[in-house]
């Protein structure tokens, strides 16, 4: 079914996914059989939990990063929003990183 048809006239798609997100988290069943139950897509329902759920990025999108001597690989370590750490050698090539770290948070 269509994702318009369900919405009330007074409804916008965020306020309804959060609505749905809300009932699910009281209902005590899995994503799965929530969706099932309610007609709902899978997989739209966990885009739209990841999205209302995701941290905002800070202002500038950039983040603080701390210096640590404990790590000795020669590795620049990064954590990524959704708990994805990479180690990159120092010198690598900034529009790889971009473009990797762009992929790697929106799998």
């Amino acid at each position: 079914m269509n994702i318009d048809e369900k919405l009330p006239s007074s409804e916008t798609r965020q306020e309804f996914w959060s609505r749905h997100i809300a009932v699910w988290k009281e209902s005590g069943l899995n994503i799965r059989e929530y969706c099932e139950l309610e007609d709902l897509s899978k997989n739209a329902f966990g885009y739209w939990r990841r999205k209302l759920t995701a941290p905002e990025p800070p202002a500038g999108g950039f983040v603080e990063l701390k210096l640590s001597s404990s790590g000795n690989d020669g590795l620049i370590h990064i954590r990524l929003r959704r708990g994805i750490e990479l180690g990159v050698v120092p010198g690598t090539d900034t529009k790889y990183l971009c473009e990797l770290v762009n992929t790697l948070e929106n799998l």
